[in-house]
């Protein structure tokens, strides 16, 4: 048997299926109009959860024509910046698809039922940082009140998952001068077409609904976060021009971690070298003309902030156990790989930044978001507010068992996050468990779903 990262690799080795362009049409009419907006939404946008019809459905359809226009100029703008027509386009329509799709991804009964899984994901994993803590903080700003993300599958496949974060949604269709809006308060998870059977792919989503989603809601905390990353006593001279920047990406990919365990880093990684045509992970990051094109970490560099995150874990026993998975994970993904390579617009002459200088930082930033303890948060760490601990290891560890027995994965009280993680260690023992794993963990969805407090199992 193999270790178990490369037999995740194996089992993930069929998502080119579900990152084919083959067959893609976004739901944004194009060029788009407010009126052909709006008459989608008319037309598609029934069966939305009660509660999400004043404060998002309401207030987005009495805004179509700004959405309209301003998804346009920033087709323009990245257009007149060089970007490739498809790729500006792909990457600008995701923010009305992503809108369009949250509102009517409730109206087609062949899907709703993947729907309502990832909504019952996304929910909880939202709920674990918002509404179930006690901290005081949250109960002083009133978080508890907000809504949890809404889902789509729409995403353009080579895009993946990815988040619609509040401060988008408000930007796009809200008034300029709008501050803390009630209206529009709410972030969108969207994923592939091609995920929607797959939960087992879903466990990346703790990124977007424990990072992006959880991150912007609490005011301050990104700028936080950014303006912690970019000034972090012990960074490398080359990590200073990154950190910064890549500082919201970094952090969603830590408190993915907290709530889903150890487990999201090994996923994260398979996912990240599978999802490429060569299945290989990158090292690379670009800078053009000052700009860091990308704002996530260098993917390799993401294993090693979820390590460093996982050494700081402080109520998990298995703390080492895991490391030392990781790390091989890491030594598995990252052969023949020796630095990352910046590239400031010639690819063919990238500067080099050794990979053990780039390494100690990674680690550093993944321990210091989950220590920090950030004014945003009232001077308490993230950890402190919702972590993974022995608790939840048990069980996750539960159903890993249940799921090798070939068990249902239901009856004994674990949560989303919780069955995605022992899902995934089932997973990580045999690649060949995975539709079978699907299949139970959708089964499991299914009940967590109808016992969700916000949902309430809608549609009635």
């Amino acid at each position: 048997m193999t270790e178990p990262f490369s037999e995740l690799c194996l089992a993930f080795g069929g998502i080119d299926a579900a990152l084919d362009n083959t067959g893609w049409v976004p739901l944004t009419p194009w060029i788009p109009s407010g009126p052909a907006l709006l008459d989608y939404l008319n037309r598609n946008s029934s069966f939305i959860p009660p509660g999400y019809d004043p404060v998002f459905l309401q207030p987005l359809k009495a805004n179509t024509q700004r959405l309209a226009d301003n998804i346009y100029a920033l087709y323009e703008t990245r257009l007149n910046l060089g970007w490739p027509e498809a790729f500006a386009f792909s990457r600008t329509v995701m923010h009305s698809d992503g809108l369009l799709g949250a509102a009517s991804a409730w109206s087609d009964p062949r899907s709703r039922a993947a729907v309502q899984r990832f909504e019952a994901v996304v929910s909880d994993i939202f709920e674990s940082f918002i509404t179930k803590t006690s901290s005081p903080v949250f109960q002083r700003l009133n978080i508890s009140r907000k809504l949890p993300p809404l889902v789509t599958f729409g995403s353009e496949p080579e895009l993946g998952p990815c988040t619609i974060k509040v401060d988008d949604i408000q930007k796009f269709c809200l008034p300029l001068g709008t501050q803390e809006s009630p209206l529009l308060d709410i972030s969108v998870v969207t994923q592939p077409a091609g995920y929607a059977s797959l939960p087992l792919l879903w466990g990346i989503i703790g990124h977007e609904a424990g990072g992006h989603a959880v991150t912007h809601a609490v005011p301050g905390l990104a700028a936080e976060l950014k303006e912690l990353l970019a000034a972090l006593p012990g960074i490398s001279g080359q990590g200073t021009q990154f950190w910064g920047e890549w500082a919201d990406e970094a952090a969603a990919d830590v408190y993915g971690l907290l709530n889903i365990g150890p487990s999201f880093a090994l996923s994260l990684g398979a996912w990240l070298t599978m999802c490429h045509k060569e299945k290989k992970i990158e090292n690379t990051a670009t800078i053009v003309s000052g700009i860091v094109i990308d704002l996530h970490p260098a993917e390799l560099l993401r294993m090693y902030v979820v390590k460093g995150a996982i050494n700081a874990l402080s109520n998990l026993t298995s703390r080492g156990t895991w490391l030392t998975a990781i790390q091989q994970a890491i030594d598995t993904a990252s052969v023949g790989i020796a630095d990352i390579e910046i590239n400031f617009g010639d690819s063919l002459n990238p500067e080099i930044w050794p990979l053990a200088d780039a390494r100690k930082d990674a680690e550093l930033v993944g321990r210091t978001i989950v220590t920090q303890r950030m004014a945003a948060l009232g001077h308490y760490s993230i950890q402190d507010i919702e972590t993974w601990d022995d608790a939840d290891e048990a069980v996750a560890i539960k159903v890993r068992d249940e799921a090798l027995l070939g068990h249902r994965l239901t009856g004994f009280g674990a949560d989303p996050a919780q069955l995605i993680a022992g899902a995934t260690m089932a997973l990580s023992t045999d690649h060949k468990w995975f539709d079978t794993l699907n299949t139970r963990l959708s089964e499991a969805l299914d009940e967590c779903y109808r016992i969700d407090k916000v949902f309430k199992g809608w549609p009635p």
